[in-house]
């Protein structure tokens, strides 16, 4: 049987064998090897690339180290993270309607138009402002701006305009495709708003014929973490 510790202790080995002889079958104790999470980044890389077919970071990166990050689309492996000055209160809907990345992808055309490149450039930069003042609202303001992805892509959510109107209509800062979607988010004002949200678009996806799933969230600072430890 094997122990899994959080820890290290001072004579591994002496426990180990008194546990054995008080349960009468051999015991090993082990302890995780810690790293920085930064000797990850090529695993999860390898591992997004598996599940969808290209080696991106824009899921996967954030996911690792929590919070905000900056990935290149040309080397997944040149982040940087963000400093984000206040706390994220997410509402978020998940549609029941199956969204593939792949399929997402083929909807965008090779070539944009330059004022839309330049439009959603300059939106960007001020999600990136909003972010690092702790300007939720005005962050919220900045995620519905783009004019190049979203639309293509709400059309493969039936429920896109539906929910989109509802959580502002209850009082969320904004909403937005997370990535190719089904999910829909909004950045909300607190976590009691962001409950009130998060019922009012799975309300609205529902009256469009589509069953949701709805959280209320706190945006995550730290990434992926050990929250517990089991025994084998």
């Amino acid at each position: 049987r094997q122990l899994i510790l959080s820890n290290e202790i001072e004579d591994p080995d002496l426990m180990a064998e008194a546990l054995s002889g008080k349960l009468g079958r051999k015991v090993e104790l082990l302890v995780p090897k810690r790293g920085e999470k930064a000797e990850l980044v090529d695993a999860v890389l390898e591992g997004e690339a598996m599940a969808s077919g290209a080696r991106h970071g824009d899921n996967v990166l954030p996911s690792l180290f929590g919070g905000a990050v900056l990935v290149s689309p040309s080397d997944p492996t040149r982040y940087r993270q963000l400093a984000v000055g206040c706390e994220l209160h997410v509402a978020l809907v998940v549609p029941r309607v199956q969204v593939l990345t792949r399929d997402a992808r083929a909807l965008l055309p090779g070539q944009v138009p330059l004022s839309g490149a330049v439009g959603n450039a300059a939106e960007f930069a001020f999600l990136l402002d909003a972010l690092a003042r702790g300007d939720a609202e005005a962050a919220g303001h900045a995620i519905m701006q783009d004019t190049l992805v979203e639309p293509l892509r709400a059309r493969l959510v039936p429920c896109y305009d539906a929910v989109r109107q509802a959580a502002l209509a209850a009082g969320a800062y904004g909403c937005a495709l997370s990535g190719s979607g089904p999910t829909l988010f909004a950045l909300c004002r607190n976590a009691q708003s962001a409950q009130h949200v998060a019922r009012e678009m799975q309300a609205a996806s529902r009256n469009a014929g589509i069953e949701a799933g709805a959280h209320a969230v706190r945006a995550c600072s730290q990434g992926a973490r050990t929250l517990s430890q089991t025994l084998d």
